[in-house]
């Protein structure tokens, strides 16, 4: 009810009632607050997983898969008997480099940026 007296009694007009204080234009704001507003977004710990497969498409066991950073920080897993594997807490929004190694099958190797969970496509063997 205060609102639409105050509009009565100023008629009708949101400005002269005071009722819109301001509105500022953008060149007020940088002026006020700065140019840049934007925060860098973070991404937190994520988990990339993956299959090693041999040529015929059957899950590679024991199969070393590493990760390296881009600082060249390397990490290892070994393969499941179906040949899944795991990096648990991987820090998001960096690139790796993902390599398999294994006495029976050659694998090339593949980088990826990590912004998400993620599965990787599946590492087919070369004999």
């Amino acid at each position: 009810m205060f609102h639409q007296s105050r509009l009565n009694t100023s008629g009708g007009d949101a400005i002269t009632s005071g009722m819109v204080k301001f509105f500022i234009t953008s060149a007020e704001y940088r002026a006020r607050f700065g140019s840049s507003t934007t925060a860098t977004p973070t991404v937190g710990p994520v988990t990339v997983s993956g299959r090693v497969l041999t040529s015929d498409l059957r899950g590679l066991r024991n199969a070393s898969v590493s990760m390296t950073d881009s600082n060249g920080v390397v990490r290892t897993a070994t393969t499941s008997s179906f040949g899944f594997f795991s990096f648990a807490d991987v820090a998001g929004g960096q690139a790796y480099t993902f390599r398999v190694a294994s006495r029976l099958f050659r694998f090339g190797a593949r980088t990826v940026t990590v912004t998400d969970n993620l599965t990787l496509p599946d590492f087919v063997g070369l004999e």
